[in-house]
């Protein structure tokens, strides 16, 4: 799946190199000029000096078990999130995801069972009605310099409560520290209705700061990647899905601009999404 990345420089330039001036060359051996030459080489090559960049990028794979017709088909959405320092250091914390998606889906929250997120935070997945849960996935944080490993976690989404007459997501996160304990966060994904625009929905993600030990700065996620279940509901002698969109023919790619990275401290960066149809009818 291609993808295009944006990204968010913080970058530790050379001063401009310009031409010396005639009186400032003195005479010096030829060595020495040769050994100065070489060390001011290295020096340019120094690790110590890389330039450090912060990636993001943001990709969705779209497929269709269910084509009851053109207009009402069912979709899978796998969208997965990625953020990372090319120069290896942990990279900052994201607080904040705006995602866009293309006019002509529906989220038909409406029509599911909805878990109530105040519950789902002190009680666990177990205080979701069944029929509430609408996808699954995992993802991945930097908590360095606690934990200098990557740290997995596993993901459940549920249908949440409207918010404003907009559908929710309520992302429910489980890191498993051994037999007898476990960290969880609740994150509620609001996905607004567009009435114009290029946009159909745009899905808006606060996300708080992922606690590691007292005094000790908060981890930084790295990876997500969660798929849409594909629910199904009868109203009115229909089947409707939890999303529907569409039908595209195989293999169909195309990108969106307007995605939006907000890290610690306020940093927002704009990002290019890529969407990839799975297999579904032959393009003509």
């Amino acid at each position: 799946m291609g993808r295009l990345e944006g990204g968010l420089k913080g970058r530790t330039g050379h001063p401009p190199v310009g031409r010396p001036a005639r009186a400032a060359i003195s005479p010096r051996p030829r060595g020495r000029g040769l050994g100065l030459l070489a060390a001011l080489a290295l020096m340019l090559a120094a690790p110590g000096i890389a330039q450090a960049e912060q990636m993001q990028s943001v990709a969705y794979a779209i497929d269709y078990p269910s084509t009851d017709s053109r207009l009402n088909a069912g979709a899978k959405v796998t969208s997965t999130v990625r953020v990372w320092d090319t120069t290896g250091a942990k990279p900052l914390a994201l607080r904040h995801l705006r995602l866009p998606f293309p006019r002509g889906g529906r989220v038909n929250g409406g029509l599911f069972k909805t878990c109530d997120m105040e519950e789902l935070e002190h009680e666990g997945e177990e205080a979701c009605p069944k029929g509430s849960k609408v996808g699954t996935g995992k993802a991945t944080a930097d908590a360095r310099p606690v934990v200098t490993v990557p740290v997995d976690a596993k993901l459940t989404l549920f249908n949440g409560e409207p918010a404003g007459g907009n559908p929710t997501i309520l992302i429910y996160g489980e890191v498993d520290l051994g037999t007898y304990s476990e960290l969880a966060v609740t994150v509620r994904a609001v996905a607004r209705k567009q009435r114009k625009g290029p946009y159909g929905y745009v899905l808006d993600i606060e996300i708080p700061p992922l606690s590691t030990l007292p005094g000790q700065p908060p981890a930084a996620l790295t990876f997500a990647r969660v798929t849409t279940l594909d629910r199904t509901a009868r109203r009115r002698g229909r089947t409707r899905h939890y999303i529907e969109a569409p039908l595209l023919c195989t293999g169909t790619f195309f990108m969106l601009d307007g995605a939006q990275f907000t890290y610690e401290g306020g940093r927002t960066v704009d990002a290019r999404e890529t969407f990839t149809i799975g297999r579904t009818i032959p393009c003509p």
